[in-house]
């Protein structure tokens, strides 16, 4: 099913505290797993993206799965892999039918 993300999400680097917006319209998403189960496939989608903090110079990678079971609904995300910087806001998933 289509993801649909958006809003924009926080990240706080870890060393100067700065924080940076990051609109949904700056990711791009793909499904790396998808596997059948009792109510249809579960597919896990997942977008990365890394920059550098322009305040410290901070090496930030932000890496969000979000895991759509059953197919067209939104199961839960995950914000763990990111590293050099704190999740303060989360961007706003969706799954549609077609």
């Amino acid at each position: 099913m289509p993801i649909d993300v958006s809003g924009t999400a926080v990240f706080e680097c870890k060393n100067c505290k700065k924080k940076h917006h990051i609109a949904a319209q700056e990711t791009e998403w793909e499904i790396v797993e998808s596997h059948g189960r009792q109510m249809r496939a579960e597919a896990h989608h997942a977008s990365r993206k890394e920059f550098t903090c322009d305040a410290c110079g901070n090496e930030i990678e932000v890496e969000v799965s979000a895991w759509e079971y059953p197919e067209g609904v939104f199961n839960h995300s995950d914000y763990s892999s990111t590293s050099g910087a704190e999740t303060k806001q989360e961007w706003v998933i969706q799954f549609h039918s077609d």
